[in-house]
Formats: C-alpha cells, sequence, structure tokens
C-alpha cells in the first residue's frame, strides 16, 4: 500500500486518515485534503506506516498551524516532534 486517505466530517472537525506510506508524491493528495478541511483538522495517523522527509515536513507544518495528530507511533511522533538543525 502507497497512501490511502479518507475524510469524514461531523459538526466540529474534519478528520482525515492516512494510511500506509505518505512521501513526497503523497504530499500533494494530503494537501488537497486539507484544503477541503473544516478549521479544525484532526490527522488519525494509526494506519501510517512510514513517512520519508517531505511527508514529516508536512504532519509538522500541518501541527504548527494547529492540526490536532492522532495515532501516530511513537516512531512517527518523535520525526515530527523533533527540531530541524
Amino acid at each position: 500500500m502507497a497512501i490511502r486517505i479518507t475524510t469524514s466530517k461531523d459538526n466540529k472537525a474534519t478528520t482525515i486518515r492516512v494510511e500506509g506510506r505518505l512521501n513526497a508524491e503523497a504530499v500533494p493528495d494530503l494537501q488537497r485534503e486539507v484544503k477541503l478541511a473544516s478549521a479544525l483538522l484532526r490527522l488519525d495517523l494509526s494506519g501510517l506506516i512510514s513517512a520519508d522527509a517531505e511527508g514529516i515536513k508536512e504532519l509538522r507544518d500541518l501541527s504548527a498551524k494547529g492540526a490536532e495528530l492522532r495515532g501516530a507511533s511513537a516512531y512517527i511522533r518523535e520525526l515530527v516532534d523533533a527540531t530541524s538543525t
């Protein structure tokens, strides 16, 4: 599985579920879904297997803009939370 992105909405938020591998080729697909999302954005990363540098940068940017990251593995969370040197 390369990437699967699904979106669900309720009255309060948009949840985008990311499954598979978030790489540079898949980042535009995620960005497209984010543009359609409501102000309160949740990213369900419980199915995310891996992410390359571009994928991590996108998750980091979305988090900095207020997106709530849920279900990320400890490894993915560590990469997103790491500061760039």
